[in-house]
């Protein structure tokens, strides 16, 4: 069987779609990813074999309404919304309509010529659906990591397709819907702030590559603090920031980009990231407290489920204030979590939530299922 994998995001988007890509080579199916640019050469890093299609896609500006702490049940009530949140939500649904209809014409091309069998794609990407609509293939949605499923290609006001969607279709695929697939979930269901229908579970298995850094060579006897700054995240600074913080405060304190390697987890105490899916995966995944520093309003949700669940702490960015302040909440909040039983007994039961969902090479098998005539 050919798997077509799609995507426009490697950081983000991509680590998660990678356990069941090489599941799938390493059962004897033929993986290829097709991605912008930057995204394929972040999965040839990743062992995959890629395509390159489409431009590059430049990172929208940033937006006042991005940062604040969005309202409480805003994915399910609109109206909670107002004009900026709602102008932010439409041009995220534009951003995508952009990165498909930028892919297409080349994604196409390479589809027409290798011809897949199945179109596996990041939930977010349209481009996905679109191919396998115009090759009549099953298409496989996979999340990168969403405590909730918020629709982009939808009215959130109607509930319908969006027109700028709808063209894409139209343009790329002569109006015909993509043929029924599944769509995979690695978040774990403990973590979940309300389940999908039509959604099938899949494990969560961190995928970071290259070496480890010096410290996990040592015994050590102080625990550890893992910083996952986001390179374009408001954020960022603050964490940097706050490693020498720890430091002083009597904590060992690495830092990574995410989807890098890192030490054991059998070491470390704390997690800190912005709500990005790859450190909450890997978090979840062993059993790791949680603090998330979120700015965007997807990273707030991340951030909600992370409290919510009990298995870590949670700051708006724009809420603590200026550099010393927040510094000073960010600490306390840590050295809580190190110091607390609850927090890593809540994120023990979140990891259990995970081993228990179907392992990616279980998926792999039950993919050829979804081909016609199975």
């Amino acid at each position: 069987m050919r798997v077509l994998l799609v995507t426009w995001n490697a950081t983000a988007h991509l680590p998660a779609l990678v356990p069941l890509a090489l599941a799938l080579r390493a059962a004897g199916h033929e993986v290829v990813a097709a991605a912008p640019p930057e995204a394929a050469a972040g999965a040839v890093r990743r062992s995959l074999a890629a395509v390159a299609v489409g431009p590059d896609l430049a990172a929208p500006p940033a937006r006042g309404a991005t940062f604040r702490r969005w309202p409480d049940g805003w994915p399910s009530d609109p109206s909670v919304l107002d004009e900026g949140e709602r102008q932010f939500l439409h041009m995220l649904a534009g951003k995508q309509v952009a990165a498909a209809a930028a892919m297409l014409p080349d994604l196409v091309e390479f589809g027409e010529r290798w011809r897949p069998h199945l179109v596996l794609h990041d939930a977010s990407s349209l481009a996905g659906p679109v191919l396998a609509a115009r090759l009549g293939l099953p298409a496989v949605g996979h999340s990168w990591g969403r405590v909730l499923p918020v629709r982009m290609d939808v009215d959130r006001s109607t509930g319908q397709q969006l027109p700028s969607v709808a063209a894409l279709f139209e343009r790329f695929a002569a109006g015909r819907a993509a043929v029924p697939g599944i769509e995979l979930e690695p978040c774990p269901p403990a973590l979940r702030l309300r389940q999908k229908g039509g959604q099938r579970d899949i494990r969560p298995v961190p995928v970071a590559s290259g070496l480890l850094p010096p410290a996990a060579l040592r015994a050590g006897t102080r625990p550890r603090v893992l910083l996952v700054p986001e390179g374009r995240h408001p954020g960022a600074g603050t964490l940097r920031e706050l490693a020498g913080a720890l430091t002083t405060e009597g904590f060992e304190v690495t830092s990574a980009e995410p989807g890098t390697a890192i030490a054991p987890a059998t070491r470390r105490a704390v997690v800190v990231h912005p709500g990005s899916a790859a450190p909450l995966l890997e978090a979840a995944a062993t059993g790791t407290p949680q603090l998330v520093l979120s700015t965007r309003p997807e990273q707030q949700l991340v951030g909600a489920a992370v409290a919510d669940t009990g298995c870590g702490l949670h700051h708006v960015r724009s809420e603590l204030g200026p550099g010393p302040a927040a510094l000073a909440v960010l600490c306390a909040a840590v050295r809580e979590l190190a110091d607390e039983p609850r927090f890593r007994e809540a994120a023990g039961r979140v990891a259990a939530s995970a081993a228990a969902t179907p392992s990616p090479a279980d998926v792999a098998r039950t993919l050829p299922d979804l081909l016609p005539g199975a």
